[in-house]
C-alpha cells in the first residue's frame, strides 16, 4: 500500500485566472487557515475544491489547510522576486515535465503524456495543462511555440454563427 505522502497529486485545473485573483485577495490579509469560510460565496463549490487542489500540489497550504511559508512570500512579494518564486514552485512541483522533455522544443502531445503519466487525462487533463502553461508564462519559464501555439488555439476556437431569424412577432 502506497503512503498518502507518497500518492500522485493530479496537478491543478483550477483557472489560473481563479488561481491568481485568489492570490491577490490574500494581500488583504492571509487567514491561519484557507477553507471554505474564508471565500464564502465568492467561488462556487467545485471551483473552491479544485483551488484547494490547486494550493496543495503546489506545496502552498499544509495538510491542515494552514498556509505555508511559500504562500506567505508569494503574496508579499511582487514583481520580479513573485516571478522568481513562482519559478521555483513551478520548476519544483512540475519536475514530472521538466526532469524527462526540453520545453522549448517539446510539442503538445509529448506534453499531454507527461500529464497523462500523472492521472490528468481528457478534459481534466487539458485543464492542468492550461495551468501549467499560464504559470509557466506567469513565471516567464519558456516554453516551446508549439505548446503555446495550442494552448492559444483551444482557447480562442469560437462557436459557429446562428443564422438570423426574424422573429414571428
Amino acid at each position: 500500500m502506497v503512503a498518502a505522502n507518497d500518492e500522485k497529486r493530479l496537478p491543478p485545473y483550477v483557472s489560473y485566472r481563479t488561481f491568481r485573483n485568489f492570490l491577490i485577495d490574500l494581500r488583504q490579509g492571509i487567514p491561519s487557515r484557507v477553507d471554505r469560510s474564508y471565500w464564502g460565496t465568492k467561488m462556487a463549490g467545485s471551483t473552491g475544491i479544485q483551488l484547494m487542489t490547486a494550493l496543495r500540489f503546489l506545496s502552498l497550504i499544509d495538510e491542515g489547510d494552514r498556509p505555508a511559508e511559500k504562500l506567505v512570500r508569494i503574496v508579499e512579494s511582487e514583481g520580479r522576486e513573485r516571478q522568481e518564486i513562482l519559478k521555483g514552485i513551478v520548476r519544483d512541483k512540475y519536475a514530472f515535465v521538466f526532469d524527462s522533455l526540453e520545453l522549448e522544443r517539446a510539442t503538445p502531445a509529448e506534453l499531454g503524456e507527461k500529464f497523462k503519466e500523472q492521472g490528468a487525462e481528457g478534459d481534466v487533463g487539458r485543464k492542468c495543462i492550461a495551468f501549467f502553461v499560464a504559470a509557466a508564462n506567469d513565471a516567464e519559464i519558456p516554453l516551446s511555440p508549439f505548446i503555446l501555439k495550442k494552448t492559444r488555439a483551444t482557447r480562442t476556437t469560437s462557436r459557429p454563427k446562428r443564422a438570423a431569424t426574424k422573429s414571428p412577432l
